[in-house]
């Protein structure tokens, strides 16, 4: 899989996974780096931003959702967009397919992991979680519940964690 000239899609959909206090989460380790990231990927020609949300979730860990509703927004200040949706967990168990872009990379590379899985909601706020902007709401809402409205960021490109 060719990977150079590659542009991240302007439109990025995530979903957030809750079953049995745990949420879905693909642990990542990249450049002997290790951190978290929630499921999710960038938007493809025809599709909408709730669609992408379900297909990267089941492309990168071969989970079934449903979504529940839009939680986050985050405008970035080159155009681009993070959309964060609480998704409704309908069946499957985490593992990688091994015909995704991410089995691919990580046979290419060996100091590339993606790894899908379950974590156990108390030990998110312990862990690196990009966007950590969202890791720390995500973490208050837990406790205080869900705000019914979406939560809308602008952010400068600067502050974009490549993962």
């Amino acid at each position: 899989m060719e990977l150079k000239n590659f542009q991240m899609p302007k439109n990025r959909s995530a979903g957030i996974v809750i079953k049995d206090n745990k949420i879905l989460l693909m642990h990542r380790i990249k450049d002997d780096e290790e951190y978290y990231v929630f499921p999710g990927g960038g938007q493809e020609e025809g599709e909408n931003v709730d669609e992408t949300a379900i297909r990267e979730i089941k492309e990168e860990t071969t989970i079934d959702v449903d979504i529940d509703r839009l939680l986050y927004k985050i405008t970035w200040d080159d155009g681009g967009v993070n959309f964060f949706y609480l998704c409704k967990y309908v069946s499957g168990e985490p593992e990688l397919d091994e015909n995704s872009e991410e089995y691919i990379k990580m046979q290419e590379d060996k100091n590339n992991l993606y790894k899908p899985m379950w974590v156990d909601i108390d030990k998110i706020s312990e862990l690196i979680l990009y966007q950590l902007e969202i890791r720390d709401l995500l973490v208050k809402e837990l406790k205080e519940g869900f705000n019914s409205d979406k939560q809308e960021f602008f952010l400068k490109l600067a502050e974009r964690r490549q993962v």
